[in-house]
Order: C-alpha cells, then structure tokens, then sequence
C-alpha cells in the first residue's frame, strides 16, 4: 500500500536502485518528508500553542525533527481540535500530512500522541534509534534477567 502523497520521485529512486539488483530487498523503506503539527488538549479543554515541525521519515518511523512555524498548518489543527474538544478529548493530538500538487497542505494521519516538537528555534534533532525497537529490547533482556536470577535462587 503506498499513500497517494508519497512522492513519485522517492519511489523512483528507490526503484532506479532496485534495477541494478537481483529482485526487490527483503527489508526496505521508502524515505519521504512530511509536515506534522502537534497540541494538547487540557483537561479544561483549553488547546496549547501549536507546533509544526518537518520531519525525515523512513518507513513512517520519523528520524529527524526541524521546527517550523507555519501558520496555515496550525490553523487546520486548531479546527480540527475544536471539533474534537467538543466531542471530549484531552491529551495529545498530532496531525501529520504533505502538500500536494498546488501546494496545499493535506493531513493524512490523526494520531493522539505526541512526536516531541521542539519550541522554534531550540533544535532540530535527529533520532538514531527507533525508541520502540530500544524499549522492547530492554524489556526484554530485563525479563531474561529475572528468568535467570530466579532459576539460580
């Protein structure tokens, strides 16, 4: 399944490499760039500033954060949090979309947690580490730790 936003020219690339090979890699993914705004919901239902940011994907997986201010993407938050404040939700809310051929901006994705937009200006960062990969990792050597703590006692 490929989203109709995602650019020709990545899976052009992608495909121009794929050429030169023997079939298609067993592991792969398409890097793209999307723009994504992020608030929150308070529990009085007051909405916190909105930031926008553009993020390198790849495979979905943001792995760099540039800040950005973009007022026309925080207003389509802001309407879309409107009319879910309404209906009752709290905490976090992160729209993430791309521009497309007239440049308008297109939210593909509604997600209720946050990515962890910087404040414009503080930094752009680079994520090397899939934080879910990492957290799975640790639980799982912690369980194979107690495992064998316990068969020792």
């Amino acid at each position: 399944v490929v989203q109709p936003l995602l650019g020709a020219d990545q899976l052009a690339a992608r495909r121009r490499a794929w050429a030169a090979r023997a079939g298609t890699p067993w592991l792969w993914a398409v890097e793209d760039t999307v723009e994504t705004a992020e608030a929150e919901a308070g529990p009085d239902g007051r909405l916190s500033p909105v930031r926008t940011a553009l993020c390198a994907q790849r495979g979905g997986q943001p792995f760099e954060i540039r800040p950005t201010r973009d007022p026309a993407i925080a207003a389509i938050l802001r309407r879309w949090a409107g009319k879910l404040i309404r209906d009752g939700h709290r905490g976090p809310l992160r729209l993430t979309g791309k521009r497309d051929a007239d440049g308008v901006w297109r939210p593909f994705s509604l997600a209720f947690r946050r990515l962890g937009i910087p404040a414009i200006g503080a930094i752009t960062y680079r994520l090397t580490v899939n934080a879910q990969s990492a957290v799975r990792a640790s639980r799982a050597a912690a369980t194979r730790s107690i495992a064998d703590a316990s068969r020792s006692s």
